[in-house]
């Protein structure tokens, strides 16, 4: 089986207003849901706060994106599994994180698909701010 391969681009004037929007073309899908991912840069999480992870998406074909939340060890520790299509749809949901962690990291996980796929206006914010 051909290894998955896929380039990232910002395309300006792409997002859900007008902004520049990362997009994710790819030309080898991956059977595995994780197998092609837009990784975020770390961020900390404190122990016992809910947070709100919101993430506009498109696709170029009807298809599934994993939202994840992963520790500094690399575990999956919360995701969420959304269909996208064609029109910019906002991918939302809250996670209480369990254990304080200075290195989580927030994954867009696009195997499985061969679809283009578009992100605009990521968030992770505390509930309530």
């Amino acid at each position: 089986e051909p290894p998955a391969e896929s380039a990232f681009a910002t395309e300006p004037g792409a997002g859900t207003e007008g902004s520049t929007a990362a997009r994710v073309d790819i030309s080898e899908g991956s059977p595995a849901r994780a197998g092609i991912s837009l990784l975020s840069a770390p961020m900390s999480l404190q122990r016992g706060t809910t947070y709100v992870i919101e993430v506009w998406a498109r696709s170029s074909a009807p298809r599934d994106v994993r939202v994840s939340l992963n520790d500094g060890a690399g575990q999956t520790t919360t995701a969420r599994n959304f269909a996208i299509g064609a029109s910019w749809t906002l991918l939302t949901f809250q996670a209480t994180q369990l254990h304080a962690d200075p290195s989580v990291v927030l994954g867009l996980d696009l195997g499985r698909s061969d679809a283009t796929v578009w992100f605009d206006d990521v968030v992770v914010r505390v509930l309530g701010s």
